[in-house]
């Protein structure tokens, strides 16, 4: 009897690890517009992404707007990031000084509206068959 609980508790244990970044729902397309709320003392916006899979993220852009629209060339699956910038120009310092806050990733609830996480994903339609007989 303890061999199987202690069974039952590894496999629980696996299978929490395994979901512990999935998300509610996937849009797909090759196009998606990104929006948020306005960050107190964000002066800009920087936009992310980074594979679903995990991995390293990437700079894809950066707006004072509160929306960013991503674009999608190749088969991608990914989970998108916002990070609040602030920069500033402080007396007696030559070059503006610059403050950045973590990433609000779309697989964080507490990040997303309605604590509803998504990633984005986008693949290619196959060529279309021809010279049909």
């Amino acid at each position: 009897m303890k061999k199987v609980l202690v069974i039952l508790f590894a496999l629980s244990l696996i299978f929490s690890a395994s979901t512990a970044f999935a998300v509610d729902m996937m849009k797909n397309a090759n196009q998606a517009t990104l929006q948020w709320d306005a960050a107190e003392g964000a002066t800009s916006y920087r936009i992310y992404i980074r594979p679903i899979s995990g991995g390293e993220e990437t700079l894809v852009g950066d707006t004072t707007d509160l929306q960013f629209t991503l674009t999608f060339t190749e088969d991608t699956a990914v989970i998108a990031g916002v990070q609040s910038v602030k920069t500033a120009v402080i007396d007696g310092v030559t070059d503006p000084v610059e403050e950045a806050s973590v990433i609000s990733w779309s697989d964080d609830p507490a990040a997303c509206a309605d604590n509803q996480t998504f990633g984005l994903y986008y693949m290619q339609p196959p060529a279309r068959p021809g010279n049909l007989r």
